[in-house]
């Protein structure tokens, strides 16, 4: 080589081929007159990887060899085949993405172990990095993990089947996430480091956190120790319990539940939550004890018992003895509570086994009868005396109340019986009217038709005077004065449905002055 060049040498990494190291050598003068010549506009550019190490003329040729012969300034058509890039994904086979960690996650309710093929550089140094991987990459010393490229986790059910979410978001910024697995996520993110992961589900849980969904928010962040989203679901259980399913209310553990009926501002009725309760404890009854149905029935929030459940209460009451963990005086345990809802004698002994009937029902309660048959003879007689004396005080006042309904009803049928008699006479009355209209309709039928044979003497009839000579002359007679047809008449008579309102016709002055005028009529009854 001349010793106007000088040699450089570039050592790439071995690939997992094991690509022979090459020097490239490119001679310094060749490398200035190369580009004055594909800066001139004399020449086009040449498109090989050759041209760039040829000399310039004048100059000592040198021979440039490359492990891969890239296009320089447009893709070879092999490289137009190539397939789209994808991102790196834990998801990938880790040959392919060349894995080179490995998290193993295990569950205590679970058997077996779930595997994840990692990468370093994204774990660690990644735009969502984990800072409990990014602390473990930097470390120097050596242990098991860093031997043996794995890191091993033992999680909680919830949190392990989410671990998978926290792993898409390390790579890609973002996961789904619903309401079982929300507050799971916001656990990983602290455990592991990933803040972007924690600010994503917090703000999921503040979007989305109702009273529908939770009592889940309330078990999730007890199972964590996440005391704020426990009590933001704490409230919300508590205010809206009236409207939690049976299902909602049962899921609960029985330190939930205590926890929920505690808080100041429970939104319920007392004899609804005795209900609630019941059903409650039948279906969780191993978890039943007498620290916890004291809890679970405080006066404080329970004062009254719904009779249909007074029994069954009063029996698991006996059974696990709650009343010694009671608060308060003796009037406010729950054996005196569910006595004293028994004097709803007809809700409480009317579906349940009478004392002297021996034959036991079915076991609903791990335990406990819903009848009275298994209570102790001096507690069955209490109970049978609160029944008798709220029965017979009952009787009593239902005797009052017939009385007073039957005093009622007698004054009410015999109204009703002075209301039919008006009722006929008005009946009556109606009747004769009728029968009176129709007779005065009949009446007044005949009157129109005779009042229809009248007629008005036309006028310039001359044949009454002939007849009647005496009504023709200018002088008064004892008919008045004669016919008079030059005048029009005065007066007309207001009959309808008759012809005696023609005008024209003859006429009769009906006094001496002449100004007044009644028309003449003839009779003829065959009309």
């Amino acid at each position: 080589m001349s010793s106007g060049r000088r040699s450089q040498s570039i050592c790439p990494e071995k690939s997992s081929k094991n690509v022979e190291q090459e020097s490239i050598q490119i001679g310094r003068s060749g490398r200035r007159n190369e580009s004055q010549r594909i800066s001139s506009n004399s020449s086009t550019p040449s498109r090989s990887s050759s041209a760039l190490s040829n000399s310039s003329e004048g100059d000592e040729t040198s021979h440039n060899s490359y492990a891969y012969d890239f296009n320089v300034f447009e893709p070879s058509p092999s490289e137009k085949k190539t397939q789209p890039h994808k991102d790196l994904t834990w998801r990938a086979d880790p040959k392919e993405s060349f894995s080179d960690w490995t998290i193993a996650v295990s569950c205590e309710s679970l058997e077996g172990v779930d595997t994840y093929h990692v990468h370093k550089t994204t774990l660690g140094a990644g735009k969502y990095r984990c800072e409990h991987f990014r602390a473990l990459f930097r470390s120097t010393g050596e242990n098991a993990e860093t031997v043996n490229s794995t890191s091993s986790f033992r999680l909680e059910e919830s949190a392990a089947g989410a671990f998978p979410k926290m792993l898409d978001h390390v790579y890609n910024g973002s996961c789904k996430m619903n309401t079982q697995s929300a507050v799971a996520l916001v656990w990983l993110s602290r455990r592991f480091g990933v803040r972007t992961l924690f600010d994503e589900a917090a703000e999921f849980i503040r979007m989305n956190m109702d009273e529908t969904d939770a009592h889940v928010y309330l078990s999730e962040a007890t199972l964590y120790g996440d005391h704020k989203i426990q009590v933001a679901a704490r409230r919300l259980c508590a205010e809206h319990f009236s409207s939690l399913s049976k299902g909602q209310v049962q899921s609960l553990a029985p330190e939930l539940l205590t926890l929920v009926l505690n808080y100041e501002n429970l939104v319920v009725e007392s004899e609804v939550l005795s209900q609630v309760i019941a059903d409650y404890c039948r279906a969780r009854a191993l978890d039943v004890e007498g620290k916890f149905l004291a809890g679970i029935t405080d006066h404080k929030f329970m004062p009254k018992i719904h009779p249909s459940e007074a029994l069954f209460l009063l029996n698991l009451c006996i059974h696990h003895e709650s009343d010694k963990h009671r608060n308060g005086d003796e009037s406010s345990s729950l054996q005196s509570r569910c006595i004293d809802a028994t004097k709803d004698w007809k809700a409480v002994f009317g579906n349940s086994v009478p004392p002297g009937d021996r034959r036991k029902r079915p076991r609903r309660d791990g335990g406990c009868f819903d009848g009275c048959s298994s209570l102790s003879l001096p507690l069955r007689s209490e109970l049978m005396e609160s029944a008798l004396v709220s029965a017979s005080i009952h009787d009593a006042v239902t005797v009052k109340e017939n009385a007073v309904l039957q005093k009622e009803l007698d004054r009410l049928s015999k109204k009703c019986s002075t209301s039919d008699s008006k009722l006929v006479q008005c009946q009556r009355q109606l009747t004769s009217s009728n029968q009176r209209n129709s007779n005065f309709q009949t009446e007044l039928s005949l009157m129109k038709k005779e009042m229809s044979k009248f007629h008005r003497v036309p006028q310039g009839y001359t044949q009454i005077c002939t007849t009647y000579p005496s009504q023709c002359g200018e002088k008064s007679t004892t008919y008045g004065y004669g016919a008079c047809t030059t005048c029009t008449a005065s007066k007309m008579p207001n009959i309808d449905g008759t012809n005696l309102s023609v005008k024209s016709g003859m006429l009769y002055p009906s006094d001496l002055t002449g100004e007044s005028y009644w028309p003449i009529y003839y009779y003829n009854g065959k009309a």
